[in-house]
């Protein structure tokens, strides 16, 4: 039967594989090629890990970055609207370099209100 074909198994865990020759090895070159390789394969799966880790960050970064880019130049071209329509407006009862010296005083005290505002509101 199929039993005849193996070798019995011992029944005790007394057999212990003999421990091989521990003299120094003869062939340096080789160990120490090995030991290289294996510490230049490290090397790249942590830069790999790294690189893998960085990417996505610094892809959420840049897009936060370039959204906000374009809100602030949106945001600009709306306040030169803002300010384009006021001049128009004063244009109706001033003169022009009244209308323009009205719309910068006025701008003017909006930025030295919001300068004084965040001013007391940042902690010293």
């Amino acid at each position: 039967m199929i039993e005849e074909h193996y070798s019995p198994v011992a029944k005790d865990n007394n057999h212990v594989a003999p421990l091989r020759d521990l003299r120094p090895s003869e062939n340096w070159s080789t160990l120490l090629s090995k030991l290289l390789d294996d510490l230049v394969r490290i090397v790249r799966g942590e830069i790999r890990l790294a690189v893998a880790s960085v990417t996505p960050a610094v892809n959420s970064v840049l897009v936060r970055i370039l959204t906000l880019l374009t809100l602030a130049v949106v945001g600009l071209f709306g306040a030169v609207c803002l300010i384009a329509a006021g001049v128009l407006l004063l244009h109706k009862f001033l003169e022009w370099w009244a209308a323009f010296g009205a719309m910068g005083l006025g701008l003017l005290f909006i930025v030295l209100l919001g300068f004084l505002f965040t001013r007391k509101s940042t902690p010293s």
